[in-house]
C-alpha cells in the first residue's frame, strides 16, 4: 500500500472492496467489510466444477491467453413445504484482484457505470493503456496534439440574473461530486496543452466535471503549470489541484460549440447593421450641419459666430462651477459639524478621566540599577500590549497581575509619536505607583519597562476608579481617529472651495469682457447700416469686397472713422 497518500489508499480500498473505513492513523487502516457481506472471490478450475453444500452451482470459462472472463453463475434455491423454485439472474463474474485465475462478482450498475464513462471518452483521443487505477481507461493527453491550428478560448454568455462566481457551499458540493468520478484524462506533461483542452471542451458538452491524473513516474511532472495553463485555455473554473488529480469545471457561462458559434454568428450581423445605421446617421448630420452652416455663414460674420459659442462655452462652464462650488460648501459644512461633535465627546470623556500626578517623596533607584533593571526588562518574554485604547484600567490591573509574579513589567506599544508614548508611559507610572525605568525601541514597536519598586504593596483595587473603563477607552479612540481624518476632509474640501472660486472668477471676467466685444461689434454694425457703409468684419476690413482697389479704399474708410462719426455723435448729444 501507498504510504505516502493515505487518502488516495483509503478512496482506493473503499471502492475496490466495497467496504469502509472505519479507522485511520498513520500507515495503519481498518476496513469493515459490512453486516452482509459474502465472500465474492473464488478460484476457477478448468476441469472440475465445486458444488456448494447450500445447493449452488457454479460454471466458469477462463481464457488464459487473453486474461478474459466469462463466466455465468446460477443459484438455484428448494424451500422446505413447497414446490416453487426461485430462480436467480445470471450474475457475470469479473477479474478480481491478486490472481488471474481468481474473479468476483459484478456489483450492480457496475457495468453501467463502466459502459457509460466509456462513452464519454470515446473519440476523445488514444486510451492510455498502462493506467493503474479502476476502469474505464482514460485518455493519454500526452498522444494528443500540443498545438492545435486555429485554436481559440471557447465563447462563453452568463445568463441574466446568474452569478459568474461559484458560493463556497456550491464548491464544496461540486468537489464532492468529482472526488468519485473515474479519471478522462491522463497527463505527464506541463506545457503545449492545446489538444487537451479541446478534447476537454468536447468532454464538457456531456459532462460538467472533467477530472485529469497525473501520470506517476514522469520527471518534473508540476500539478499547477498544468493547471494554470488548462484553466487559461479552457476558462473553466479549478475546483481541486494536488500531486494526484486536477479536477475543472466548465463554468455556469460555458456553451456548447454549436450554440456559441449560432450567437456569435447573430451577433456579428446585429453590429454590421448597426454600423451601417451609425454610418448613415453620421453621414445625415454631416449634411445637415455643412447646411446648418453655410446659411450661418449667409447671415452673420464667422467672428461673430466664434464669439457667441466661445461666451456659450464660458456660460456652460461658470455654471458648472457654481454648482460644485455649492456642493463642495455642503460637504465642508457638513465635515464642521462632524468635526465639532467629535471635539465635545472628546471633551466629555477627558473630564471624566482624572489622571493622578506623580508622588514626590517617592523612592528611587540608582543609575546602576536602572541599568541592570534595563538590561533585564529587554530580554524578558512575557509581555502586555498596548493598544489602540491607550491607557485604561484594565492595563493597570494587568501590570499588578505580572507584579504578583515578577518585579518588572514589559509593555509593547505601537505608537509612532514619541510624544504620546513618553504621555503614556508617565501616567503608567502614575496610575500604578511603579518605577518607569526606561521607554526603549524594539522590534515590535517601543518598550516601556515599569519597576514595582522595593517596598511594593499590592493595593485593595487594582483598577484605579480614575481611569476610563474599557468601552469608554474605544470609544475616546474612535473620536479621535475620527476627528484627524475630519481635519485633513476640512482642509482638503478648503482647498477646492478656494481653486474653484479662482476659476469662477476668471470665467466672469472672460464673460464679461467676451459681452463688450460683442456689444461693440453690434453698435459698429449698426453705424455702418446707417450711414451707408459696407459690413464690416471683426479685423476692420471690408466684408464681400473682390477687387484690390476696392479693398484699398475701404481699408481707408476702417474703424476708426466710425468711431469719430460716433464720437462725434456723442458730443452733439452734451
Amino acid at each position: 500500500m501507498c504510504r505516502l497518500n493515505m487518502k488516495r489508499t483509503h478512496d482506493l480500498l473503499e471502492i475496490k472492496t466495497g467496504g469502509l473505513v472505519v479507522w485511520r492513523a498513520g500507515s495503519i487502516i481498518i476496513l469493515y467489510r459490512g453486516a452482509d457481506y459474502k465472500y465474492p472471490y473464488f478460484f476457477v478450475n478448468k476441469n472440475k466444477q465445486n458444488d456448494a453444500s447450500e445447493g449452488e452451482s457454479t460454471s466458469s470459462s477462463l481464457d488464459s491467453e487473453e486474461g478474459d472472463v466469462q463466466e455465468s453463475y446460477s443459484i438455484g434455491t428448494d424451500e422446505v413445504g413447497s414446490d416453487d423454485q426461485t430462480k436467480m439472474t445470471q450474475t457475470p463474474l469479473i477479474k478480481g484482484v491478486g490472481s488471474r485465475t481468481r474473479v468476483r462478482f459484478q456489483l450492480p450498475g457496475e457495468a453501467q457505470l463502466a459502459e457509460e464513462a466509456d462513452q464519454l471518452l470515446h473519440g476523445l483521443g488514444p486510451r492510455f493503456t498502462d493506467w493503474y487505477g479502476y476502469d474505464p481507461l482514460p485518455v493519454d493527453a500526452d498522444l494528443l496534439p500540443a498545438v492545435v491550428p486555429g485554436y481559440r478560448k471557447p465563447f462563453r454568455l452568463l445568463p441574466f440574473g446568474v452569478q459568474s462566481t461559484l458560493t463556497n457551499d456550491e464548491m464544496t458540493t461540486l468537489r464532492r461530486l468529482g472526488r468519485p468520478l473515474p479519471c478522462h484524462f491522463a497527463l505527464g506533461r506541463n506545457r503545449k496543452h492545446q489538444g487537451l483542452a479541446a478534447a476537454i471542451l468536447k468532454l464538457w458538452e456531456k459532462c460538467e466535471i472533467a477530472k485529469i491524473a497525473v501520470k506517476r513516474g514522469v520527471q518534473n511532472t508540476n500539478s499547477e503549470l498544468m493547471a494554470e495553463e488548462l484553466k487559461w485555455l479552457t476558462g473553466g473554473t479549478l475546483l481541486t489541484r494536488d500531486k494526484e488529480y486536477i479536477v475543472l469545471y466548465r463554468g455556469k457561462d460555458f456553451l456548447p460549440a454549436t450554440v456559441s458559434s449560432a450567437i456569435e454568428q447573430r451577433r456579428n450581423r446585429g453590429v454590421d447593421v448597426l454600423e451601417r445605421k451609425k454610418l448613415s446617421r453620421s453621414s445625415d448630420f454631416q449634411e445637415n450641419k455643412s447646411k446648418e452652416i453655410g446659411s450661418s455663414s449667409a447671415a452673420e460674420p464667422s467672428g461673430m459666430r466664434d464669439q457667441k459659442l466661445e461666451l456659450a462655452i464660458e456660460q456652460r462652464k461658470k455654471k458648472s462651477r457654481e454648482a460644485a462650488i455649492k456642493k463642495t460648501t455642503s460637504k465642508l459644512s457638513q465635515a464642521l459639524e462632524s468635526k465639532e461633535r467629535a471635539e465635545k465627546l472628546l471633551e466629555e470623556l477627558d473630564k471624566e478621566e482624572i489622571k493622578q500626578q506623580l508622588e514626590v517623596d517617592k523612592e528611587g533607584i540608582t543609575e546602576e540599577e536602572r541599568y541592570m533593571l534595563r538590561k533585564v526588562g529587554l530580554k524578558m518574554r512575557p509581555f502586555l500590549l498596548l493598544g489602540r485604547r491607550g491607557v485604561f484600567d484594565g492595563t493597570v490591573e494587568n501590570m499588578h497581575l505580572h507584579w504578583k509574579y515578577r518585579e518588572l513589567v514589559k509593555i509593547l506599544s505601537g505608537e509612532t509619536n514619541i510624544d504620546e508614548l513618553h504621555a503614556a508611559a508617565r501616567t503608567l507610572e502614575a496610575e500604578s505607583g511603579g518605577i518607569l525605568v526606561a521607554v526603549e525601541r524594539v522590534r515590535r514597536g517601543h518598550a516601556i519597562i515599569v519597576y514595582r519598586g522595593k517596598n511594593y504593596k499590592r493595593p485593595a483595587t487594582l483598577r484605579p476608579q480614575t481611569l476610563l473603563n474599557k468601552r469608554e477607552a474605544l470609544h475616546r479612540s474612535i473620536e479621535a481617529q475620527r476627528r484627524e481624518s475630519l481635519k485633513l476632509q476640512v482642509l482638503k474640501l478648503g482647498k477646492n472651495v478656494e481653486e474653484l472660486k479662482l476659476k469662477l472668477a476668471k470665467s466672469e471676467d472672460t464673460i464679461s469682457n467676451a459681452e463688450e466685444d460683442q456689444n461693440i461689434q453690434l453698435e459698429m454694425k449698426s453705424l455702418s447700416a446707417e450711414y451707408g457703409r459696407p459690413d464690416v468684419d471683426l479685423e476692420g476690413n471690408e466684408s464681400n469686397s473682390s477687387d484690390q482697389d476696392d479693398v484699398q479704399v475701404s481699408s481707408s474708410h476702417s474703424c476708426w472713422e466710425l468711431l469719430e462719426i460716433a464720437n462725434g455723435r456723442v458730443g452733439q448729444v452734451g
